[in-house]
């Protein structure tokens, strides 16, 4: 699990930081999803035909990670009143 983030959200977010107290934060889009959740929405969203299927980690040749990944965006909406929008929307906009 994972959150996938538009760099557009994220350089709007950098913005609303530099005019509040300098701190470390977390800035990623809301809610949460697996690569191959991810995977489908693009599919989906770009009307292609091809069948997307879920794997387990283990069967990738990759280094070993966290199974969940989500950062909390809390300190950063506390701090600018903002909200990060859902992945979901980011996708969408980015791929229309």
């Amino acid at each position: 699990m994972g959150v996938p983030t538009y760099s557009v959200d994220l350089s709007r977010a950098i913005g609303a930081l530099m005019r509040n107290p300098p701190g470390t934060f977390h800035v990623v889009n809301s809610g949460s999803c697996t690569w191959y959740q991810f995977a489908r929405r693009i599919v989906q969203l770009t009307g292609g035909s091809s069948t997307v299927v879920p794997i387990t980690s283990s069967r990738l040749n990759r280094p070993r990670h966290a199974c969940v990944s989500v950062l909390s965006t809390r300190k950063y909406t506390e701090v600018t009143g903002e909200e990060m929008r859902s992945w979901e929307e980011a996708i969408t906009e980015y791929l229309s």
